[in-house]
């Protein structure tokens, strides 16, 4: 922990040079303090950040942080809250520091602990016995819970052993890092064991991701590209693991999920079975289904052709769909699923019920958006927010929707739709305005497109309802008036829409039912 009291050396007696004077002390450091003061390490496992240098470089760059575990980040409690002695009763976050006294968070980072061995070794809730031991994590330099933080967590040093991997396998025959030492006779993944949903502080998403995602005995391997199969978990406690390219930094994706080593012989039927979904399809973009296997210590992969997989509806899952597994009887081996993407057209797949036998054999379950003309057949909060956009319910003729609330009584809001199909020719939704607050709602086409008659931007007029008042959810009764719908021409994979009310004297609108064809 050299790195740890240098900083604190450093602290204590207001150095503002370079300290010479024990041959132990990190030579000098590029990033400074606004004090001047110099702050601690390169972000390497070997000369991780203190937690000075990692709250001043919140960058989103990926590093190693090294600290004490000084507590957690209360969730249970609305407001969240730190909490800096037990008993603790938040698993999913870290709170460390420089100093293991410390109990002022602004000291402090907030930690992202994901599903798995990490979160299992570390968290306070479990182990309070943690609290003052230090701590070296790698993860995503960025905000967590509108604090300093370290997100996207996939590897650790705790009492001398490292958790997770961190890096991606080298190894050219075996770059999975398998091993059929002690194989299985049965596998499932249903994903269950993920946390069930919290609303986290000042976010408005409906689901939560569990970032590299992790699961004992399975391998979630970024093999092109710095991103792994993500854990979510909706609002109603759905759960699955989804990949996806979409805003990435690399050009090109291929995230690999890989099964505990099984005895094909094992496995009475010889099939795997998995649901699946998609969205956003792009013909250069998939998700296989792979047998893999050791031969002379050397990985060999073989294509599993599924039918029916997901290649058109936009989030419905297709259930027990099934890979054949018959030709390989005999073997041990290793079922791998291989997403390839590209971020200037992502497509995202999703995948659950992992297991080996039968599933139910192909069943279709329509996606619940567009169910009705009040609900929406894209993700609402796979969008992205501009400003002051609220993910709300809405009650409209006895039934619950999900809602898009943009502006508040003083400033206007904006948010832009996920990635539109290309293709795509028509959009439509619902659209309300504050009661005795009528505006106009600004629509304007970005990556590609336009609108019917060749303009890239529509101004509505949306008309006050006087069910938008108060506090969610609402009550509304709609009429045809508050249903808008534009033709679209020349939709690329890349085309988004935004809603904005900025510019407007009335800021807030509520739209609903948004429906892409």
């Amino acid at each position: 922990m050299k790195n740890i009291f240098s900083a604190l050396f450093f602290s204590l007696f207001g150095a503002t040079a370079l300290m010479t004077s024990c041959s132990d002390v990190p030579a000098p450091y590029e990033i400074m303090s606004p004090g001047n003061i110099e702050l601690v390490g390169d972000g390497s496992k070997d000369n991780p950040y203190n937690v000075a240098t990692a709250a001043m470089k919140q960058d989103g760059s990926t590093a190693w942080v090294q600290g004490y575990i000084v507590g957690v980040m209360e969730t249970n409690v609305d407001p969240f809250s730190p909490n800096f002695a037990a008993p603790f009763n938040t698993e999913s976050n870290l709170m460390i520091a420089d100093s293991p006294e410390e109990q002022n968070k602004k000291n402090c980072i907030i930690v992202q602990l994901p599903v798995g061995d990490i979160r299992t070794a570390l968290n306070l809730k479990a182990h309070a016995d943690n609290l003052g031991k230090p701590v070296s994590l790698q993860g995503k330099l960025t905000a967590y819970f509108s604090s300093n933080g370290l997100k996207e967590v996939s590897a650790a040093t705790f009492n001398g052993e490292e958790i997770g991997s961190g890096e991606t396998p080298t190894d050219k025959d075996n770059p999975f890092g398998l091993d059929t030492s002690n194989p299985v006779e049965s596998f499932k993944a249903d994903f269950q064991e993920q946390p069930d949903f919290v609303q986290e502080e000042n976010s408005n998403y409906n689901s939560n991701k569990n970032h590299n995602y992790e699961l004992k005995g399975w391998k979630n391997v970024a093999f092109v590209g710095d991103r792994k199969w993500s854990g979510v978990v909706n609002k109603d406690n759905t759960k699955y693991i989804e990949a996806s390219a979409h805003k990435g930094k690399e050009e090109r994706y291929e995230i690999w999920f890989v099964s505990p080593a099984f005895k094909v012989d094992a496995v009475a039927d010889k099939k795997v079975s998995f649901d699946c979904a998609g969205a956003y399809f792009n013909e250069k973009n998939s998700l296989k289904v792979f047998f893999l296997e050791l031969v002379d210590g050397k990985m060999v992969q073989e294509e599993i052709a599924v039918e029916g997989m997901p290649a058109s509806k936009d989030h419905e899952w297709v259930r027990g769909l099934s890979a054949d597994i018959a030709k390989y009887s005999g073997k041990v081996g290793f079922i791998g699923f291989q997403y390839i993407s590209y971020s200037a057209s992502s497509t995202t797949y999703r995948l659950d019920n992992i297991q080996t036998g039968n599933g139910e054999g192909g069943e279709v379950v329509p996606p619940t958006p567009g169910e009705d003309k009040y609900t929406s057949n894209i993700t609402l909060e796979g969008g992205q927010i501009i400003s002051n956009t609220y993910f709300e319910k809405a009650n409209i003729e006895n039934k619950e929707y999900d809602v898009i609330k943009i502006g508040t009584s003083k400033k206007p809001g904006a948010w832009v739709t996920p990635n539109l199909q290309a293709g795509a020719t028509s959009i439509s939704f619902y659209c309300v305005a504050w009661k005795d607050k009528p505006t106009q709602l600004t629509l304007s086409i970005e990556g590609g497109g336009s609108f019917d008659n060749g303009e890239q931007t529509q101004k509505i007029e949306v008309a006050a309802n006087e069910g938008a008042t108060a506090n969610a959810p609402y009550t509304f009764t709609l009429s045809d008036n508050d249903y808008k719908s534009f033709k679209l021409k020349g939709v690329t994979a890349n085309t988004t829409i935004k809603f904005t009310t900025e510019g407007e004297n009335n800021t807030r609108v509520i739209f609903l039912g948004i429906n892409v064809k």
